[in-house]
């Protein structure tokens, strides 16, 4: 019979709350939060916010109103977010049911990025010309916009550009533009402005970019309201004011996810801290959107969360074609990424086996024993003799198993934790 040295590196613990999980950590930790009933991850979430609301901006992602019908909550979870002297702000933009969209797309982006979101550079060099010859044109079209807005910068707040004007000002013809706009520009302006706009077909076509990319953010990002009602509301104003924004994204929408991780990367150009969170998003829908979580960011100052059942925010279901990660490169990069990772009970050993298999295994030496019996030739009695032998054996550090009866415990790893945790009860 074998004889097993079973050991492997677990901090078993009776009781943990989640004051003691989260309260001595970094606050630019990333986290996730996964398995169990949705009021245990949301209550991880709800306590990683609370701790980071007013000294960075925060933006929830999510499809899911429940979550964010909990915000209020935070006030309760840490009373010291009313006391200070300037209270962090909430927002929420587009809530489910709503008919009505307050973001403001564009709305604290330069006019490179403005550039670059609606008339990005081509990978196939086909099309190359024609959209550097867009471009120009719509260079052309937030100059006339930079100069209103330092002529009268009531009117459009903080920041130069939105949409509602941008699609206001490129659907004018030329006649109705040089009237309205162009006419009041300096001379020089107006001269030069004037010749490249009057071009056959360049308003057109610039306005053709304007509607594709509005379009693809209708009835979900944005509703056109006219630039006297624009709502100065987008994730950059609202991070830089330390406040926090709440986003709905129904279906975790690839355009509305691939336009949102562009305002993410112009804060990360500029080393601006912010904490991302999703909720019941799909982040491998929008691989621009997946890099903020999966790509290496320890040198900027950002951190992100995942609410989700299960892994397959992070991977998502079927073929990777078209995804800058695999699905084994996405999970490595995710448990590289991600500080601290709290796993309750799992419904199923697969949707357990991804946190398993990310924890990695142990060899255990296995001692087995034998004894044999043999009779020689031309003698009457038998022989014995006796062996033993020595093998390595390797297993998952926790078990696909022990994660689908956790009960209301709770396992907690990531990159902080070289030896991972498990709680048996985890108290909220």
């Amino acid at each position: 019979m074998a004889h097993i040295n079973h050991y492997r590196q677990v901090n078993n613990i009776q009781r943990l709350s989640v004051h003691e999980a989260i309260s001595p950590r970094s606050s630019n930790d990333s986290f996730g939060a996964f398995g169990g009933y949705k009021n245990q991850r949301d209550l991880i979430g709800l306590y990683e916010i609370s701790r980071n609301i007013g000294s960075k901006g925060i933006v929830l992602i999510h499809n899911d109103s429940n979550f964010e019908s909990r915000l209020s909550e935070l006030y309760t979870i840490n009373p010291a977010i009313r006391q200070r002297r300037v209270a962090p702000q909430m927002y929420l933009a587009n809530s489910h049911g709503s008919q009505n969209s307050f973001y403001d797309p564009l709305y604290g982006l330069s006019s490179s990025d403005v550039l670059d979101v609606i008339a990005p550079i081509p990978h196939d060099s086909r099309t190359l010309a024609e959209v550097q010859s867009v471009r120009s044109v719509l260079a052309d079209y937030l100059e006339i916009i930079s100069y209103q807005f330092t002529k009268n910068s009531n009117a459009f707040g903080n920041y130069p550009y939105n949409l509602d004007l941008l699609y206001e000002i490129t659907s004018m013809s030329f006649t109705e533009l040089n009237r309205n706009i162009l006419a009041y520009l300096p001379a020089q302006q107006f001269d030069n402005l004037t010749r490249r706009l009057s071009a056959p077909e360049a308003q057109q076509r610039v306005f053709n970019a304007v509607r594709s990319f509005s379009l693809a953010l209708e009835k979900c990002l944005w509703k056109y309201k006219g630039f006297s009602k624009h709502s100065q509301l987008s994730i950059i104003d609202t991070v830089l004011s330390r406040n926090l924004i709440s986003i709905y994204v129904p279906g975790s929408r690839k355009e509305t996810l691939d336009y949102l991780a562009a305002e993410f990367k112009s804060l990360n150009d500029r080393n601006i801290p912010y904490l991302l969170v999703t909720s019941n998003i799909t982040i491998s829908e929008s691989p621009e959107f997946q890099k903020l979580f999966l790509n290496e960011h320890s040198d900027l100052p950002y951190s992100t969360g995942i609410l989700s059942e299960d892994i397959s925010s992070v991977i998502g279901a079927g073929s990777t074609t078209n995804n800058s990660f695999s699905n084994n490169t996405a999970l490595s990069s995710f448990f590289t990424q991600t500080q601290e990772i709290f796993v309750f009970s799992c419904s199923s050993t697969l949707a357990a086996a991804p946190f398993s298999d990310g924890i990695g295994n142990y060899y255990r030496q296995v001692s087995e024993q034998h004894n044999e019996t043999h009779i020689e030739p031309f003698h009457i009695f038998s022989s014995h003799g006796y062996g033993s032998a020595q093998r390595e054996v390797q297993q998952a550090i926790i078990n696909p198993e022990e994660l689908t009866s956790l009960g209301d415990g709770c396992l907690i790893y990531g990159s902080n934790h070289a030896i991972p945790i498990l709680a048996n009860h985890f108290i909220f």
